[in-house]
């Protein structure tokens, strides 16, 4: 993403049950992280004009991205923030050493900071 801010997405379970989709935003120079996303059954039928909640946490992610692109990111109080607002069903603020299960597997969340920015605080772990 820039300016010392990578990005992940992270998918745990099967498109048969079960999905949790959820974005990882971490600010290697500062070591923090936000954590945001949607729990959501694997086929979700929503009435016309109705908002599915994974928009939500699509469109966020969108605009931490585009954000990004335009150089000038938001912090991670500012996506916290924004996810409470709009009802993200998933937000939580961690650090980068922190680690998080997917499909069972515990991994390190500094792994970007420590391939992207080496030298920075997040990629102290």
């Amino acid at each position: 993403m820039g300016g010392g801010f990578v990005r992940q997405t992270l998918t745990d379970g099967q498109y048969c049950a079960q999905v949790d989709t959820n974005y990882v935003v971490q600010d290697c120079l500062s070591g923090r992280a936000a954590i945001f996303g949607e729990t959501r059954p694997g086929i979700s039928f929503y009435a016309e004009g109705e908002e599915s909640p994974t928009y939500r946490s699509v469109d966020l992610y969108l605009r931490v991205e585009n954000a990004a692109s335009e150089g000038e990111p938001l912090s991670i109080d500012d996506i916290l923030r924004l996810a409470r607002e709009t009802s993200v069903s998933t937000v939580l603020e961690a650090t980068t050493t922190s680690k998080i299960a997917i499909n069972g597997h515990r991994f390190p969340l500094g792994c970007g900071c420590k391939l992207f920015y080496p030298d920075s605080a997040g990629a102290q772990n």
